[in-house]
């Protein structure tokens, strides 16, 4: 008899204050079709990646502006302008679209990491050759 139950999920109940017995009422709701098929776990999964997607591309983001902000005269001010102004308007897009859907986050980190890459390849690869401003001696990696 029991081979035929199925595990419908597994929940961790905290932060709730201590109270008198029966006083609590929690309520779990599990969405079945009309074919027995637990529906929740589609939606749950769907909201994990939409939150991944959106986790992803602020991590990109706020980890670009972030290098630029601290590359010092490793890249030209142009560049560093492009890429600082580029984070600015995902970021203000992010506080604006709170509710976009996980291709809209994606399409939006593959767009800045066509704009940004190019630009962060130079800084890892020390600089643009010279052209920053007059600063043609050795960096301190150079010399080490």
């Amino acid at each position: 008899m029991t081979k035929d139950n199925n595990l419908l999920g597994t929940f961790d109940l905290c932060g709730i204050p201590p109270a008198p017995r029966g006083i609590p009422k929690i309520d779990v709701t599990f969405d079945l079709d009309a074919n027995g098929i637990l529906n929740y776990k589609d939606e749950d999964e769907r909201q994990r990646e939409k939150v991944a997607s959106k986790n992803s591309l602020e991590s990109y983001v706020y980890g670009v502006k972030q290098a630029v902000d601290d590359c010092g005269s490793k890249l030209n001010n142009n560049d560093k302008n492009k890429v600082q102004r580029e984070c600015d308007n995902c970021i203000k897009w992010l506080d604006s679209n709170q509710t976009a859907e996980k291709d809209e986050f994606e399409y939006k980190l593959k767009e800045m990491q066509r704009i940004c890459s190019p630009i962060m390849t130079k800084l890892h690869k020390g600089g643009d050759g010279g052209s920053s401003g007059g600063n043609d001696g050795p960096t301190i990696e150079e010399m080490d």
